[in-house]
Parts: structure tokens; C-alpha cells; sequence
């Protein structure tokens, strides 16, 4: 049973907020950690973090705003652990990186906002090819292996998917558009 918190709702939206704001959120912490199995590692420490303090989060704010600052106290905490020689910026450059990164998150605007909103409406299937394809970044052969298809499958499979996801975005952002 959900809790009158609102919590649960966070938890259970957790997902598909984090399929939106995870390749911000790993470009930040890429560009501002030497080591990728650093990076990787404070990926999903910060991943955790935010869903831990998930009742933390404002829904009306940015999602993505909200992890990349929890990805900012991670690299700044894995600075001061490390040796200074091994830093590539200072705090004040990581701050203007990260509003870099924020800023090139909220440009998405309305459209934005669709994308993150129809992929929470797709299928489980559907999701899990989309992540494979671009989230890990894997060739089609990959994909088709992981979900146990032909290479031709896994393909049409995306170009549907692709095509499901650019139509429901046109239909909400033009609904949006019709209510302004």
C-alpha cells in the first residue's frame, strides 16, 4: 500500500525519471572524474543516493537538477579523498560545469518533459531495447542478443519504438501548445 507521503509514488516514478536524467547526470560525472571505473563507480553511488533521499525531491522542480547536484557533493567528495595531483577541476569549476549540464538538460523544455512522459507509457520491452540501445550504448547485434532476437528484430523492434515515441511526443506537445 502507498503511503499518504507520496513517497511510494516518488519510488515507483524513480525509473523513468532516472532513464532521463542518467545521461546528464554520467556526462557530469565523466568529464569531472579521471579514472571511469571512478566514474562508474560514483554513477551509481549517486544513483542510490537519490533514490534513497527520493522524499527529498521536489516533483515541481527538475529531477535532473536534483541529481545532478547530488552528483556534484559525490565528485566533490571523491576529490578530497583523493590525492590533489589527481583533480582535473576545482570546485568552482565543477559548479560551472554542472550548471553546464543543467542548463543543456532544461533546453529540452516541453519536449523534454514528452519524452520522459512517453517512455513511462511504453511497454516494458520497449524501455529495456531503448536503454540497451542508448543508455549502454550497445550495437544493434547486442541489443538483439541481450533480449534474445534476431538482429533484424531488434531493429525493427527500435525503429518502432522511435517512431511510437516521436508520435506520442508531436501529439503532447501539441496538445500542450492547443491549452497555452
Amino acid at each position: 500500500m502507498r503511503g499518504t507521503n507520496g513517497n511510494s509514488t516518488q519510488r515507483d516514478r524513480f525509473p523513468r525519471w532516472w532513464v532521463v536524467a542518467q545521461p546528464v547526470v554520467a556526462a557530469y560525472i565523466f568529464a569531472a572524474v579521471r579514472s571511469r571505473a571512478d566514474a562508474e563507480d560514483l554513477l551509481q553511488d549517486v544513483a542510490a543516493t537519490a533514490f534513497e533521499q527520493i522524499d527529498r525531491y521536489d516533483p515541481t522542480a527538475s529531477f535532473t537538477g536534483w541529481t545532478l547536484g547530488i552528483a556534484r557533493h559525490a565528485v566533490l567528495n571523491h576529490h578530497r579523498s583523493t590525492q590533489r595531483g589527481q583533480r582535473l577541476f576545482g570546485e568552482k569549476t565543477l559548479q560551472m560545469i554542472a550548471e553546464a549540464h543543467q542548463r543543456a538538460e532544461s533546453d529540452f523544455g516541453p519536449r523534454g518533459e514528452a519524452l520522459e512522459h512517453c517512455i513511462g507509457r511504453l511497454p516494458q520491452r520497449h524501455r529495456l531495447a531503448l536503454m540497451l540501445r542508448y543508455r549502454d550504448d550497445l550495437q544493434i547485434a547486442e541489443v538483439a542478443s541481450r533480449m534474445a532476437l534476431s538482429s533484424n528484430a531488434a531493429a525493427i523492434l527500435l525503429h518502432r519504438v522511435r517512431q511510437a515515441l516521436a508520435d506520442c511526443i508531436n501529439r503532447r506537445t501539441d496538445s500542450e501548445a492547443v491549452h497555452e
